[in-house]
């Protein structure tokens, strides 16, 4: 999981793609946005700031692949107080692709100023998750 507050449409940077993948880097690209992973984690509530990170399910290789959802949570981490809460499906990949990229904003302007752990995981319709990924970042 990677959190950010660049987040650009990949088509504007068309040109700079070339160059990452030259430089062996992989851009995270998803639905035709670029998310580049921020040095410090420290956000303002006025940022555009997104989580991007790739899920993984074995079962998208079956002939009937299951349908997949991730939950996001964002927790304060000095009282472990829940303050935002999200659960939602994600769009079916190509099939037989077991990798599944994701980007989804993180709610920065609905936060007050302080201290966060945000926490990802994904659920499959088959009763499958994946254990909790989590990533602290601080809000101005």
């Amino acid at each position: 999981m990677a959190l950010s507050n660049n987040v650009r449409r990949a088509a504007e940077v068309s040109t700079d793609l070339d160059s990452q993948l030259l430089e062996d880097r992989t851009p995270l690209v998803v639905q035709g946005m670029q998310i580049s992973p921020s040095a410090s984690n420290q956000f303002k509530k006025t940022d555009t700031a997104a989580i991007y990170a790739e899920l993984y399910e074995p079962h998208m290789k079956d002939p009937n692949p299951p349908e997949i959802a991730f939950e996001l949570r964002v927790v304060e981490r000095k009282t472990g107080v829940e303050k935002f809460h999200f659960r939602n499906r994600l769009p079916k990949g190509p099939a037989g692709v077991p990798v599944i990229p994701m980007g989804v904003k993180l709610p920065v302007a609905q936060l007050d100023s302080g201290s966060y752990r945000v926490e990802l995981r994904a659920i499959d319709s088959l009763g499958g998750s994946s254990k909790t990924r989590t990533a602290d970042f601080d809000l101005q």
